[in-house]
């Protein structure tokens, strides 16, 4: 029987406590519709995904894309619009949701990004991706979830009975905006100044009042900072970062937007992937400029290194 909407298709996936439902649309125009909107790649409510594909026969490229708002509002896209550029270049795009801070304080956003990608080389083949071609971008917190994915070990779990989770968490590399690379108050202090603090993401994100509360509890608080900042986690293997920030980067910042928002998280990033040789551009108006001039064309280039695959093993 024909539907003037799309079939729906339902699986269960080993491990995942929900039903995964895909909604597949009819016809598909760059700037319309998903190929595919509200997959579910986690068992909870806010781990939906939308994917559009890009035109080929062979398998695509894709762009995973982690909505910004401070780990504490926001969505992912329902409207492709300024996407249009990745499908034209056959790279196929994702957008997630995942849970917020709000309720559910950290490591809940990273880890239902980490699943996202995992999930997205899990379903490679199917949905006709490349799963060592992976990029993934977003500004604020989004910038900040992907860099901590590019710069964190490896959490791939072979042995693990849920398959999604054999998957590397890795990307092949990240192009972000105004991400933050610290999350420590006394580092932002130091290098920002205190509006930076006033930002709630710095202290919501740990199930604090206040970055005050973290700065006087620090026993309790280091070792998730320390956890959940990337820029402890810089490594000469890991993947190729590039890096916008706007707003100006003189300090102490002027409020707490410009102040989460710091063009300080860029350097000081920077600075650490140049002492191991990881590479890293930095593209600040007025201070740095980056080899490539937009997102896009890092990330091609990017793939571009990547011998193609047939979707057999990780990265």
């Amino acid at each position: 029987m024909k539907l003037r909407i799309a079939s729906m298709l339902i699986c269960v996936s080993i491990g995942l406590t929900s039903v995964c439902q895909e909604e597949k649309a009819g016809k598909i125009k760059n700037g319309q519709e998903p190929t595919m909107k509200n997959v579910k790649y986690g068992p909870y409510e806010r781990n939906v995904l939308n994917l559009w594909q890009a035109k080929s026969e062979k398998p695509t490229p894709v762009l995973i894309r982690i909505h910004g708002g401070g780990w504490t509002g926001g969505a992912k896209d329902e409207v492709l619009s300024e996407k249009d550029e990745y499908l034209d270049a056959g790279i196929s795009v994702v957008s997630i949701s995942y849970r917020l801070t709000n309720t559910d304080i950290l490591p809940a956003p990273v880890y239902d990004a980490a699943r996202a990608l995992q999930f997205v080389r899990y379903k490679a083949k199917e949905w006709n991706l490349d799963k060592n071609r992976i990029a993934l971008t977003g500004g604020s917190a989004g910038g900040c979830s992907s860099l901590w994915l590019a710069l964190h070990d490896d959490m791939a779990d072979p042995g693990n009975a849920d398959p999604v989770l054999r998957e590397s968490t890795k990307p092949t590399c990240i192009a972000v905006m105004s991400g933050q690379t610290c999350l420590d108050p006394e580092w932002i202090e130091k290098n920002i100044g205190p509006k930076g603090n006033k930002h709630r993401m710095i202290f919501l994100s740990f199930g604090a009042k206040s970055a005050e509360e973290m700065t006087e509890n620090k026993d309790k608080y280091q070792k998730m900072i320390r956890e959940f900042s990337p820029i402890f986690h810089v490594d000469k293997n890991d993947p190729p970062i590039y890096m916008e920030y706007g707003g100006g980067i003189s300090t102490p910042a002027k409020d707490p937007n410009h102040g989460i928002h710091h063009g300080m998280y860029g350097i000081k990033l920077k600075e650490e992937a140049d002492k191991v040789g990881l590479e890293c551009q930095l593209k600040i108006k007025g201070y740095s400029e980056s080899n490539y001039s937009s997102p896009l064309s890092f990330i091609k280039a990017k793939f571009s290194e990547v011998k193609v695959q047939e979707n057999k093993g990780n990265l």
